[in-house]
């Protein structure tokens, strides 16, 4: 929770069965051969314009919601399940900020399979341009070193203070969701 008492991060357990994951990954393999215009190497800057962390994204657009749709429902469903579980339309609402509608009636704006091979880590940065992000574990944290997911829940989108994150290491095939602005 923020200091003003809104839930700001909802983790799921199992958000993916282990079919579905490897369906994903083989999309994002494909989708990298075939079409690597949708891959992008992605550096992330600090204010002084200095690289800070980065990663590799493979776009996977509307081949998410095309291709494998009982994913993509997926996907919407545990994100449903994190927007009820904690009232944020209710919470938000009242509060006087931005109403956020219901997930399955928003869409997904955006799906990216994310790679941190080729970089030290990612570095803080605001997710903006969507009202929720779900992230998915698609490895276990034994796989790799670091990973650490961090989120700053009274941050203004500029300033990060280490005092306030909230860090945690997702369970393989957990979900992480947000709120994105």
């Amino acid at each position: 929770k923020n200091s003003g008492g809104l839930p700001v991060m909802v983790v799921v357990s199992n958000a993916l069965s282990e079919e579905e994951a490897l369906v994903l990954r083989q999309l994002s393999m494909c989708t990298r051969m075939d079409d690597p215009n949708n891959l992008q190497h992605r550096p992330f800057y600090d204010s002084d314009d200095n690289i800070k962390g980065g990663n590799d994204v493979v776009f996977l657009g509307g081949y998410l919601q095309l291709l494998t749709p009982g994913i993509a429902a997926r996907v919407q469903e545990v994100t449903k399940m994190a927007w009820e579980h904690v009232g944020w339309k209710d919470i938000l609402k009242e509060s006087g900020e931005e109403e956020y509608q219901d997930p399955a009636l928003c869409g997904i704006r955006t799906s990216e399979h994310l790679s941190y091979d080729n970089w030290g880590g990612l570095g803080p940065h605001a997710d903006s341009g969507s009202l929720y992000t779900t992230l998915i574990a698609l490895s276990s944290p034994s796989d790799y070193d670091g990973g650490e997911f961090y989120i700053y829940p009274n941050s203004d989108d500029e300033v990060f203070s280490t005092e306030e994150r909230i860090g945690i290491r997702p369970e393989r095939l957990s979900a992480l969701i947000f709120l994105s602005e």
